[in-house]
């Protein structure tokens, strides 16, 4: 194993340990479902949760889970997870629904909205069969920065994904250990220990706002490399006193 390698871990590893300490991510006896995709965010938010040097191995219990959505490479995808989870001691739990069909049929700007939701509820589902308390979802930095443009340019609102997310009172949450990681680094590692990834499994990617956006800060990057980490970094310092929160909500526009 390469020098750059190992240190490139012990950055990633470092990060997701200072995210459980600032956000308070694991507690013990959580039982944890970690959602699959079979993309290097998720295989690397895997491989890093179930390492031996993190302070939470052997107090919190993993449930790898992969949704089968009906995409053409899925029958691929769940195979090459099932090996890879069980190279590390785990079982994977599969679960299927027609997400796929229903994109088919009714595909606009939102696919990403509606395929994120459909995916949301059947992981919720399948959290409460397991008796899991959390779900472990590989969003990062890129996620948390993308998303909130994206709620402003398209929703209409200042909001982003956040690392800790409280469902039904507290029944469940979501949480997110890799938000303090760059998708680089996250997409590096996932090369140098040559995991299992399956890129490009959405027919749909480059037709998403979501794209619009990653272009967009590619493009500002050139200007200034900071842009993503400014933005990220805006989350932490918020002046309400120049927004217009106090003021009725009108039709402005």
């Amino acid at each position: 194993m390469k020098m750059a390698a190992k240190k490139l871990e012990g950055i990633l590893l470092r990060r997701v340990r200072k995210a459980d300490a600032i956000f308070s991510l694991f507690d013990e006896g959580d039982k944890i479902l970690l959602a699959l995709s079979g993309g290097a965010d998720s295989l690397v938010m895997f491989r890093l949760l179930t390492d031996s040097s993190v302070p939470w191995c052997g107090k919190v219990e993993f449930f790898p889970v992969f949704i089968h959505s009906g995409f053409p490479v899925d029958d691929i995808i769940q195979e090459k997870l099932a090996t890879f989870v069980a190279s590390r001691g785990y079982e994977l739990v599969v679960k299927s629904d027609n997400i796929y069909e229903v994109l088919q049929k009714s595909h606009t700007m939102s696919t990403c909205f509606t395929c994120s939701r459909m995916r949301r509820k059947l992981l919720v589902q399948t959290a409460r069969h397991l008796s899991a308390n959390k779900i472990a979802l590989a969003h990062h930095k890129d996620d948390v920065v993308e998303t909130f443009l994206l709620n402003i340019l398209f929703n209409r609102e200042i909001s982003a994904i956040v690392p800790k997310q409280e469902l039904f009172r507290g029944l469940f949450y979501i949480i997110r250990p890799m938000v303090l990681c760059d998708e680089k680094q996250i997409k590096r590692y996932a090369q140098d220990f040559a995991l299992p990834v399956v890129e490009e499994k959405c027919p749909y990617a480059d037709q998403s706002r979501r794209k619009i956006i990653k272009d967009a800060l590619s493009l500002l990057s050139r200007v200034d490399r900071n842009v993503k980490n400014n933005i990220f970094t805006s989350l932490f310092k918020v002046k309400l006193g120049y927004l217009y929160t106090e003021y009725p909500r009108k039709r402005i526009v």
